[in-house]
């Protein structure tokens, strides 16, 4: 007599005869379904009736149930310990084998399913934003106007007016206004709650800059008759050498957005804080580090620049008013929209 464990029905032409529920006998074949719990105390009692038994195990695709697999283990060991049925030492190897098997592919199945529910976790969860985020240069999707988030900064869009280095409204700019990407105007949020705190407002003179505006600086630069802001902007360096030095470069981190140049306002004086030099000044005295000013005017240049590492930038070693937002979410692209209200 045979006995033939099943996770379901076993499909054959022969007709079947239920003999318990769960129990049904084909020929010289019992079929016990384990899937059914009642099935498996039902089989028991019938496999004991006989003196010479045979067990048969078919594994079907409910076999990768770990469930299912623990009940095969779990008949094969009441057969073959609690009924005293007639076995050999390879048929206790062959249980406790499949037994143990059981176990471990038990074990590697949910590991499997946990760490392939994590890796859909953080594809589907964690990064869906990214996943979907545009980064076509000419989509402001994923930007804001920055006043809307951080309501107290001061702005001062110095390349909407001609009080530039170039003397003229820059390509590009078509209301003051600063924009960002959502990221970077968060973390600025945090900067200013901050020196809201310390007695500070911060004032804004440019954040997301597109890259017509880029353009319009390196067209400026190759004009070497046009120096009617040099004694404001750059009186120590010859105007030829501004784009070979990198002070005006292709390519600028504000056209990716997250990058921003701003300063402290005193609330008590009215007025910007000293910091030794002025925004856009061609120079080493720009550079954050530069020590022939005063204490004071040093200090303060440190307090801008602790507050913004504090919550998520990066300085400029040239620039102490220049910070980018060390996880930028568009390390690669260049947007090329111009800047003005967004619509909602």
């Amino acid at each position: 007599m045979n006995v033939v464990l099943t996770g379901g029905h076993v499909h054959d032409s022969e007709p079947a005869i239920e003999l318990l529920k769960g129990v049904t006998l084909k020929g010289k074949t019992i079929l016990a379904d384990i899937s059914t719990p009642a099935s498996i105390s039902n089989a028991i009692l019938l496999s004991a009736s006989f003196s010479e038994l045979k067990i048969t195990v078919t594994l079907p695709r409910a076999s990768t149930n770990w469930l299912f697999a623990l009940r095969i283990s779990f008949y094969l060991l009441l057969l073959l310990f609690t009924f005293n049925l007639p076995t050999t030492p390879n048929e206790y190897n062959f249980t406790a084998k499949f037994f143990i098997k059981s176990l471990r592919g038990v074990f590697i199945m949910e590991f499997t399913k946990v760490l392939i529910g994590a890796l859909l976790g953080v594809f589907l969860f964690v990064t869906p934003v990214a996943a979907q985020r545009s980064t076509a240069p000419n989509d402001p999707s994923g930007f804001v106007v920055l006043a809307e988030v951080v309501p107290d900064i001061i702005q001062e869009i110095r390349y909407y007016s001609t009080y530039n280095f170039v003397g003229d409204k820059i390509d590009g700019y078509e209301m003051p206004c600063a924009l960002m990407t959502r990221e970077a105007a968060e973390a600025l949020k945090k900067v200013s709650d901050d020196v809201m705190k310390m007695g500070y407002r911060l004032k804004v003179y440019d954040a997301y800059r597109p890259q017509m505006a880029v353009n319009h600086f390196v067209r400026w630069s190759k004009d070497s008759g046009d120096k009617r802001m040099k004694k404001y902007f750059y009186p120590e360096i010859d105007k030829s050498r501004l784009f070979p030095e990198d002070y005006i470069m292709e390519k600028s981190g504000h056209s990716r957005g997250s990058t921003v140049d701003l300063t402290l306002f005193d609330m008590k004086t009215g007025k910007e804080v000293d910091m030794g030099g002025t925004f856009d000044y061609f120079g080493e005295k720009s550079h954050p580090d530069y020590k022939k000013i005063t204490k004071t005017q040093y200090k303060n240049r440190i307090i801008l620049r602790n507050v913004m590492i504090k919550h998520g930038f990066k300085p400029l070693y040239s620039e102490w008013w220049h910070f980018t937002l060390e996880n930028e979410p568009y390390p690669d692209t260049y947007f090329t929209f111009p800047v003005k209200l967004l619509q909602k």
